[in-house]
């Protein structure tokens, strides 16, 4: 006799990769049955776990279609065994051991599969971007697992290869650290979960944390005994810039002096973040000085306020006078929140001067308005709203070249919100 080949043939569906995550994985079963002249129906299909020992489970069927849920399955590798039974099989059951004499109608089909980690999912973020150098930013990671777990451990923190930090993760899923370490630039910041007993290990998309330069500011004046102002045409002036940043260090760099729109020169660098420029080239009038600074590779560029610088010539003796509002020693201008007005008007008198010569109202180093034409009657008018507060404000005379420049005393400014009292 030819011994046949058995007419019951168990397939089981594979999982993708022949892995899951799934403790309890859902299986699915297919049998043919090659059974002549006539094929009995499929009863049942039983399956066991990573041995033969016990009593075999039972499927569920529906309509034919045969699947079962595991028991609950420990992380790593499993064998799943299945065979079919049909009308024929009398004695088949549960019971089934290799040794048992009773006859098994279906062909036992066997599976290997692996109980994997739950995957996880890590982000990245920062909570500020783009950031300036030295100033702390918190670079926080989210780790979430498949299934809506929470992982545990650890997160380490790199900068391209180089690791900056490792942080563990809070009840929440988060692990975060705070650095103010990273210098000027772009930074690919990444953060890798290092994965627990129960969660794979994942690593973030790449970050891009840009570092900026420190913000920088120019002070502009007159070096110490280097000059005046107003000062006369020829007369030597030495400006003196410096650099302030709340970014520890000494900035480098270049700085450039202008006048106006025009460039007067580069600057003597002091070494210590200060710069200094002299000049004797300025001609008669009202010169606006800005000190502008380059920036380097930590420090941002950045630009003095205008320094009003006053030439004036030299000649005959001048008398300038001025008056706010009236006064020539000091004026109060009150204005009310709902009427009044807080305006100074200006009022500008050289009789030694010639119709067309030009005055500048000055309030420190700073013009106040613009440059004023002396008219027929040697006097020059100007209205301003001030805010509010305090000034200092002189007028100085330019002069024309016969007759000499001049400056008037200085008139107090007050500025008060207050209504005028009655």
């Amino acid at each position: 006799n030819v011994a046949k080949p058995n007419p019951l043939v168990t397939t089981i569906q594979p999982l993708p990769a022949d892995q899951t995550s799934n403790h309890q994985p859902v299986f699915n079963f297919s049998v043919t049955n090659s059974s002549s002249p006539i094929a009995p129906p499929v009863r049942r299909v039983l399956y066991q776990i990573d041995t033969w020992q016990g009593p075999w489970l039972v499927a569920s069927s529906n309509n034919g279609i045969f699947s079962a849920v595991t028991p609950f399955l420990a992380l790593g590798s499993h064998v799943l065994y299945a065979y079919a039974t049909d009308g024929q099989d009398a004695t088949a059951s549960q019971n089934f051991r290799p040794t048992s004499p009773s006859p098994v109608i279906g062909q036992i089909a066997a599976y290997f599969f692996t109980v994997m980690p739950p995957a996880t999912n890590t982000t990245l973020t920062s909570n500020a971007n783009p950031s300036t150098i030295g100033r702390f930013i918190r670079l926080s990671s989210t780790v979430i697992g498949a299934g809506g777990g929470i992982p545990t451990g650890t997160v380490t923190f790199r900068d391209g290869n180089t690791f900056l930090a490792s942080a563990t993760l809070d009840v929440t899923g988060i692990a975060s650290f705070l650095t103010a370490g990273l210098g000027v630039g772009a930074h690919n910041i990444t953060a890798s979960y290092n994965g627990d007993s129960t969660f794979l290990p994942s690593t973030s998309p790449i970050f891009v944390q840009t570092i900026n330069r420190a913000p920088t500011t120019v002070s502009l004046g007159l070096a110490p005994f280097s000059g005046s102002n107003p000062s006369t045409a020829g007369q030597s002036l030495t400006f003196a810039a410096a650099v302030g940043s709340s970014f520890s260090g000494t900035p480098t760099g270049t700085m450039t002096f202008m006048d106006g729109a025009s460039s007067l020169g580069s600057g003597t660098a002091n070494g210590n973040g200060t710069w200094n420029f002299t000049t004797t080239s300025l001609a008669p009038g009202s010169h606006p000085i800005t000190a502008v600074y380059s920036g380097d590779a930590t420090y941002a560029p950045s630009t003095s306020s205008i320094f009003s610088e006053i030439i004036i010539s030299t000649g005959t003796v001048s008398v300038t006078t001025m008056t706010v509002n009236g006064s020539n020693t000091s004026a109060t201008i009150y204005f009310g929140v709902v009427a009044g007005t807080r305006g100074a008007n200006f009022v500008v008198s050289v009789p030694a001067a010639t119709d067309g010569d030009l005055v500048v109202l000055l309030e420190g180093n700073k013009q106040v308005g613009p440059t004023l034409i002396l008219n027929s009657g040697h006097t020059a008018l100007y209205t301003t709203n001030l805010a509010i507060g305090r000034y200092q404000i002189r007028a100085t005379y330019i002069g024309n070249g016969t007759v000499g420049g001049s400056q008037s005393p200085t008139v107090a400014v007050q500025v008060s919100p207050r209504p005028n009292p009655h």
